[in-house]
């Protein structure tokens, strides 16, 4: 391949994609275009020489011996060859997702000469498309859950009722405390399926006026009424002006509450300090900002992007899995936005910004009776 360096050079760096020419024995680098450089903020002195996986970023299946890179199976199959990997960089930051291909060059006796290596970012890409499989999945999971929580919603009640009925009848103590834990258990299982029917719905049932700081106060409330909040510091600081009111089905937005207060105070379980912070307030005229903080165990950066996911959780079978996908939905359907930051061994912060609607007192008095 006669081409003047020159020409090559003009070639190679006009691409937008980050390029390598690597030498095929050791994959060290004798060619790297303006792209690849740039990136990394390095000059091509610093660069010659060097292998492919030597720079300041973690590459996950491109590390030594290469087995999963697509230089071995380009040298190996003598056909171009691509692959996708996750790039962690190494001062932290988030991860981003890029194409690998890798071209081999053969010389006149048929041995490869040279490989072309070629980088292309493809995070946004990857995003849309795990949006689209996440969706895809809620779409269907709504749609089971829906037909099966219908069949089985009459079966749990009739299954509570018949406990308390024999927990009347209970001969002993012994008996009337083992009934009293399956009761328990029923209404946990009929709790999650109702909800689960709740995130199902596209529309409101029985929409109305609802005061946030009000609404804040009542699901405290019921907390406290279940000896929830035992042992535990509650800090609110409530827009105090003027009211941050929604428009919607009051029992979605009681299920948004209690499942972020609930998953928070699970995740404090044990821990020496107890602390759960809440804070509204008005984002411009027409939203309101949410910000729910614990002082639990955390959550780590693997599990972030995954704790809206349905049946995801990470409470070692102690969970549905359901709450936080639960969340999300509901809190989309009223044209909110969800976020969720979390360091480990320091606390988690669930912040939702909802729209809201002009405030009137009248409108508001007695949502919440």
């Amino acid at each position: 391949m006669q081409i003047e360096q020159a020409v090559f050079k003009e070639i190679f760096d006009s691409y937008d994609a980050e390029l390598l020419l690597l030498e095929p024995r050791e994959f060290r680098i004798v060619a790297a275009n303006r792209a690849f450089l740039a990136r990394r903020g390095l000059t091509l002195e610093a660069t010659l020489g060097r292998r492919c996986h030597d720079f300041d970023e973690s590459v996950e299946g491109c590390m030594p011996p290469c087995e999963l890179c697509p230089i071995a199976a380009a040298i190996q199959d003598g056909q171009p060859a691509l692959s996708e990997h996750r790039v962690y960089p190494q001062g932290g930051g988030e991860a981003r997702h890029v194409e690998i291909k890798v071209v081999p060059i053969f010389a006149p006796d048929g041995a490869v000469d040279w490989l072309f290596h070629r980088t292309v970012d493809i995070t946004d890409a990857v995003r849309i498309r795990e949006r689209a499989i996440s969706e895809e999945r809620t779409q269907l999971v709504s749609f089971l859950l829906r037909k099966m929580g219908h069949r089985y919603l009459n079966q749990l009640v009739g299954l509570i009722q018949l406990a308390d009925v024999l927990q009347r009848d209970a001969t002993s103590e012994a008996m009337r405390e083992g009934l009293l834990t399956i009761r328990e258990t029923i209404a946990l299982v009929e709790q999650d399926t109702r909800s689960a029917l709740r995130v199902g719905r596209l529309e409101a049932q029985h929409p109305e006026y609802v005061a946030l700081d009000e609404l804040v106060t009542h699901v405290l409330d019921d907390l406290r009424r279940y000896e929830l909040l035992d042992r535990c510091q509650v800090e609110c600081a409530l827009a105090a002006e003027q009211p941050a009111v929604i428009f919607g089905d009051r029992d979605d937005f009681v299920e948004i509450l209690r499942n972020i207060l609930l998953n928070a105070l699970q995740s404090m379980d044990g821990r020496p300090e107890r602390r759960l912070r809440i804070v509204l307030d008005h984002e411009g005229a027409s939203r309101a900002r949410l910000a729910i903080s614990d002082t639990g165990v955390g959550i780590s950066p693997e599990h972030i992007r995954r704790v809206f996911d349905p049946f995801f959780s990470t409470k070692s079978g102690k969970g549905s899995g359901l709450g936080l996908a639960i969340v999300k939905r509901l809190v989309e359907k009223y044209g909110g936005a969800l976020a969720l930051r979390s360091e480990l061994r320091s606390g988690t912060t669930v912040e939702i910004s909802l729209p809201t609607v002009p405030w009137q007192a009248e409108a508001t008095s007695g949502s919440l009776s």
